[in-house]
């Protein structure tokens, strides 16, 4: 299995929320412009040429998971499709390289509110694949399927890539309450035998992406319910894991979340909330959340569980300017997945290294025992941090660093007297 980088943005919101003002083609009153940059595009791309021989060198694909717009209004979607091949070009990649799925701010509801309500249903994606626009450029170039209509899906392939594209805003409205995602069982049940015709080699790497989420998560204020997880969801998962698909990317939630599903000893897959790129977050939900740029980096696959292991890198747009991202943000600015190891394996791992290291030695660094046991590499940073301190500290050492440090330039050391 090659590797692979696969840049990703989500809830680009382009209109009057959108943190930039050139991602806003309406006008703004002076009160509404406090704190929002005129050329916040231009900074992205600014940033992503200083960092071309780093991280971003050699992106192999663009993904996009809905919330392009932010009222469904052509001319949002116009400025929209400029502003992607910005981004897609500042990372050096072609059209043909760029996957999106639309959100629930995509749907042009106002059309949605005519009636008879029926006769205007296909007319709800209009604005989006407007015939001009890249966005029905690259839906037409899918294998099988369309998001304006059923099966609501799409499925691209390219080169060793099979990208899956679920709508699961397709049966949103004004109507509907609450705004919850919504994958039909038509939807999965055409996807999965489209993908049984497909003969696909074990090293195929398998993208899903959708807009809504596939697990409950907690909201940022605590006690409040989350209505916005995607009905049919666990059906979904499995049809997933079935075609052994190995991460699903996804939006909706602006606040962002790396996590892993193996659903009754199936495939294992790797599940990104990407935040939001561009929308201006409103503080009392998202606690000074900022917005967001991923590269997931898969760096390949275990040849006997089958799942793929890496590390995403999360910028943060902060103080009008791009620059790692920090843990209390979300995500910390490399973080690892891959590893199926529980707490207390990782734990036994450690502590036979620093034994053997600490013998003739009154300090050991974290790469020391990633050395001895390259699969910590894949381990989370807090559990990696969390397990190295408790056995060290068990042990009569002391642990310096910071858990945010991206190198991860932990020591675990003996203080002498």
């Amino acid at each position: 299995m090659k590797k692979t980088k696969i840049a990703l943005i989500s809830d680009l919101h382009v209109g009057v929320t959108a943190r930039g003002l050139d991602l806003c083609p309406f006008p703004v009153s002076e009160d509404k412009k406090v704190g929002r940059a005129s050329d916040f595009l231009s900074r992205f791309e600014a940033w992503a040429s200083e960092h071309a021989s780093k991280p971003l060198d050699k992106v192999d694909y663009l993904c996009i998971t809905g919330d392009i717009s932010n009222t469904g209004h052509s001319e949002e979607f116009a400025l929209a499709d400029t502003a992607i091949k910005r981004i897609r070009e500042a990372l050096s990649l072609p059209e043909e390289r760029l996957f999106y799925v639309p959100g629930n701010h995509d749907v042009h509801w106002p059309v949605m509110k005519l009636e008879p309500s029926h006769f205007w249903l296909k007319h709800r994606y209009a604005p989006l694949l407007q015939e001009t626009l890249g966005f029905k450029r690259r839906m037409r170039s899918a294998e099988f399927g369309r998001f304006d209509d059923t099966p609501f899906a799409v499925v691209w392939r390219h080169g060793d890539l099979v990208v899956l594209g679920v709508n699961t805003s397709a049966y949103d409205g004004p109507q509907v309450e609450p705004h919850h995602g919504l994958i039909k069982q038509e939807t999965i049940d055409q996807l999965d035998a489209f993908l049984k015709t497909l003969a696909l080699p074990p090293e195929c790497l398998r993208v899903c992406l959708l807009h809504h989420h596939l697990d409950q998560y907690s909201e940022r204020l605590p006690d409040v319910a989350d209505h916005s997880i995607a009905v049919n969801a666990e059906n979904l998962v499995r049809m997933l894991s079935s075609h052994r698909v190995d991460i699903v990317l996804h939006g909706h939630k602006h606040y962002p979340r790396l996590g892993a599903r193996q659903p009754d000893n199936q495939h294992p897959f790797v599940m990104l909330c990407a935040g939001s790129f561009s929308a201006v977050l409103d503080p009392i939900w998202h606690e000074g959340t900022p917005n967001l740029f991923h590269v997931v980096n898969i760096n390949g696959r275990d040849a006997k569980t089958g799942r793929i292991f890496g590390q995403v890198d999360t910028w943060s747009y902060q103080a009008h300017k791009w620059q790692a991202g920090n843990g209390v943000a979300g995500l910390y600015a490399n973080e690892s997945f891959g590893s199926g190891s529980t707490p207390s394996e990782v734990k036994e791992q450690i502590r036979e290294s620093l034994q053997n290291r600490l013998k003739d030695s009154s300090a050991c660094e974290w790469s020391k025992i990633v050395l001895d046991n390259p699969t910590l590499r894949h381990i989370r940073t807090d559990v990696a941090y969390e397990c190295f301190t408790e056995v060290a500290e068990a042990m009569g050492f002391e642990v310096v660093g910071d858990r945010n440090t991206p190198s991860k330039k932990w020591v675990a050391f003996r203080r002498t007297e």
